[in-house]
């Protein structure tokens, strides 16, 4: 199982032992502990107990923990095989928080790493936001996929400026709105921000 802990880096490694992993860094007061279930339920009513808040993070598996540490020889030759190239676009890696090297992007030890060690996706949005080409640039960040997670941990991080703006594609659960209307929104958002879009695209399903 995995636990969401309203701690920092530092606090939470206090709690991590033999059967407890880091799993994520997702802001400055927000991380994510990884491994056995009963430890993770042990965990959870300690922390309950200390009035620090908590959430269970239902998975199947307990990602990004020594519970990975068995497949870890496999997976690496799975992706040896697959002879991974050196990306044309840049990103940022969930494993340093730092733009990825072309020697990381292509090493199969690099990629089980990634599964098995903490996400440092504070660190990330750190190198992203100081990424900028001068002091009146801001981002347009689009958090793909459903709800608005990663969309919250942005607008929350402290090197964002009133320049950045960050939109969703897909509505939350508990959003009162259709999942096309969501959609459309943001689209209409992004064109009135020099976004370009692919019209033809947009358009090419209409009859």
């Amino acid at each position: 199982d995995m636990l969401i802990v309203e701690l920092t880096e530092q606090e939470a490694n206090t709690y991590l032992n033999e059967s407890l992993s880091l799993a994520a860094i997702n802001g400055e007061n927000r991380c994510v502990i990884s491994g056995q279930s009963e430890a993770i339920i042990t965990l959870q009513k300690a922390l309950t107990k200390k009035d620090i808040p908590n959430r269970i993070l239902h998975t199947s598996h307990a990602f990004h923990s020594h519970m990975m540490d068995e497949i870890l020889e496999d997976f690496t030759r799975s992706v040896k095989r697959r002879t991974p190239k050196a990306p044309t676009t840049p990103f940022i890696s969930s494993l340093t928080g730092e733009l990825i090297t072309n020697s990381q992007a292509t090493s199969p030890e690099y990629w089980a790493n990634h599964l098995r060690n903490a996400v440092r996706f504070h660190h990330g949005l750190t190198t992203l936001f100081n990424q900028r080409e001068n002091n009146e640039s801001g981002w347009i960040l689009l958090e793909i996929g459903p709800g608005k997670m990663l969309s919250t941990l942005a607008r929350q991080h402290p090197a964002k400026t009133d320049k950045d703006v960050i939109y969703e594609t897909m509505r939350h659960s508990y959003e009162d709105v259709s999942d096309i209307r969501k959609l459309l929104t943001t689209i209409a958002k992004l064109w009135l921000n020099n976004v370009d879009i692919d019209w033809e695209v947009f358009h090419s399903n209409r009859q």
